[in-house]
């Protein structure tokens, strides 16, 4: 390979810097685009997987409660909370309520058991306004495939066990799966998973029946995503 001069090797190093350079900005003006593009897809759609999220909860609030026993609109009906101690979360939870010609009918809250086997579950529970237990359903969760997640009601019928159920009807020591001398029937090869849930609607009913005319009074003050009215 023949030596290069001085000159050579001076223009062969500007060249290859200028070239660093381009490349450099290159991929800085890639990135820049690309941060840009996440940014705007994020910005044009928060408010419809917002809303999304919003009537997945409502859909799965006419699986526990049917929409013949309410007729306001429930959607619209709701009110923010927060108890970190007996709703799993310091997170706010949405509570959703259900009237019948101006009555009081039931609430629906959100929930969290924060203590599941792979992470906090979140838990939507209804609830009549005499303290019976309409239905719960499972909104979130990371249990193990074929073991934990038998908690989906697509899965199993599990959570059916606790429709009926109060506080008045049992004490404090049958809110528990039987392996710990409680009631509820837990799931084969999963402890933490049941246990966690089980303990979750207990502590729910638990704030809903210090807080129920509370929660049924209070003006509704959920942040609703845009065209919530639209029907759009």
């Amino acid at each position: 390979m023949p030596n290069l001069n001085s000159n050579e090797r001076k223009l062969n190093s500007l060249s290859m810097k200028r070239s660093i350079f381009r490349n450099g900005m290159i991929l800085g003006l890639f990135a820049m685009v690309s941060t840009g593009l996440i940014v705007m897809t994020h910005l044009l759609t928060k408010d419809k997987i917002a809303k999304e999220i919003e009537l997945s909860l409502v859909r799965q609030l006419t699986q526990m409660v049917p929409s013949e026993h309410y007729d306001n609109e429930v959607y619209l009906d709701c009110i923010t909370v927060n108890d970190l101690n007996l709703l799993g979360s310091k997170e706010d939870q949405k509570v959703y309520r259900m009237r019948n010609e101006g009555n009081d009918f039931a609430l629906m809250i959100t929930t969290v058991a924060p203590d599941g086997y792979s992470g906090k579950i979140d838990i939507a529970v209804a609830v009549s306004s005499h303290g019976k237990i309409l239905g719960a359903n499972i909104l979130t969760h990371q249990e193990t495939p074929g073991l934990g997640d038998k908690i989906e009601r697509n899965k199993s019928d599990w959570l059916t066990q606790f429709n009926g159920l109060s506080l008045k009807q049992l004490d404090k020591d049958k809110w528990q799966v039987k392996k710990d001398g409680g009631q509820f029937d837990g799931l084969t090869g999963a402890t933490i998973t049941p246990r966690a849930v089980v303990k979750a609607i207990y502590n729910t009913l638990l704030y809903i029946e210090s807080h129920q005319q509370n929660l049924f009074n209070q003006v509704s003050n959920c942040s609703l995503p845009k065209d919530s009215n639209s029907g759009n």
